[in-house]
């Protein structure tokens, strides 16, 4: 499986770049994605809301975080002029859409999956993605999530 980046997107709506010398605040779209992003006794927090504030701090452009739920940050980018979303994965779909920034800010680990002690027995000591897939287990998955090329053709 091919190593996952997440990336700033950065996404300007249909209309040409605008500067941010006015006051309009960049609109940065999240969910609730803990650890990276999310909601903390009515704070936003985690590991790439700290990293951007700190870009956008350091660059001086305003900004201010607005809930969106998942299955409509993506839409909503495309309508919404100054915003953006954090730790969205790079597709050559979405890139056809939208504009990513040229590094990533974040590197996400490899997947991890989380069994029943009953059911291990199930699979090889060290299983592949090939092997979850031919097994009788149940994968939770998020709808609308990406999860990579090879698995999101499966």
């Amino acid at each position: 499986m091919n190593r996952k980046y997440l990336y700033i997107l950065i996404i300007f709506a249909y209309t040409a770049v605008n500067t941010f010398a006015d006051s309009t605040k960049l609109k940065i779209l999240y969910y609730d994605r803990l650890p990276y992003y999310g909601n903390v006794n009515g704070k936003v927090e985690g590991v790439l809301v700290d990293i951007a504030k700190e870009i956008f701090d350091e660059a001086g452009i305003q900004y201010e975080f607005v809930y969106t739920a998942s299955i409509r940050v993506l839409e909503n980018l495309k309508t919404h002029e100054n915003s953006c979303a954090l730790g969205w994965f790079k597709t050559k779909e979405r890139e056809e859409i939208y504009s990513y920034s040229d590094d990533y800010i974040y590197q996400d680990k490899p997947y991890t999956m989380i069994i029943n002690k009953e059911k291990i027995n199930n699979l090889p000591k060290n299983p592949k993605m090939e092997d979850i897939l031919r097994s009788n287990l149940v994968l939770g998955l998020v709808e609308r999530y990406v999860y990579g090329e090879w698995m999101d053709k499966k």
